[in-house]
């Protein structure tokens, strides 16, 4: 049986970072919710352990984040065969009409186009770069 389930697996402290940014929600017309520490490391853990659930029952091919953001050739060369036919114009793609998103980004808000770009973190406050540094480094000692 082939690959079913891609794992986009970013390092906790990432996503702990990321989640406590403040972010524009078109929904609201204003700031998006900023989830609490215990609950950025609780959705992250159960995420993670969920797709290594899954792997005991289906193929689960893990990418990390990095890659795909960093390198964006080599991440398809490792999605190998899942990549087929996925045209990328300018780092976009349009995804399958099946295609589903755990955690949604980028298609929270929309179902288009994805396009993979770097951008510019906005302003961080040290106190959560810390608390994102130790939320990261508890969960990457839960499940490595």
């Amino acid at each position: 049986m082939g690959v079913t389930i891609l794992q986009l697996r970013r390092n906790p402290t990432d996503v702990a970072a990321a989640w406590r940014r403040v972010k524009h929600d078109p929904s609201l017309n204003g700031p998006m919710r900023r989830p609490s520490f215990p609950s950025i490391a609780r959705e992250w853990l159960a995420a993670e352990l969920s797709a290594r659930r899954l792997g005991a029952i289906r193929p689960v091919l893990r990418l990390d984040y990095e890659m795909l953001t960093n390198d964006l050739a080599a991440a398809m060369k490792r999605l190998g065969p899942i990549a087929a036919g996925v045209e990328l114009d300018g780092g976009s793609f349009t995804p399958d009409p099946n295609y589903h998103s755990l955690n949604g980004n980028p298609d929270r808000f929309h179902r288009g186009a994805i396009t993979l770009k770097p951008i510019a973190a906005p302003p961080f406050p040290r106190h959560d770069a810390a608390f994102a540094r130790l939320t990261g480094a508890a969960l990457n000692l839960a499940a490595p």
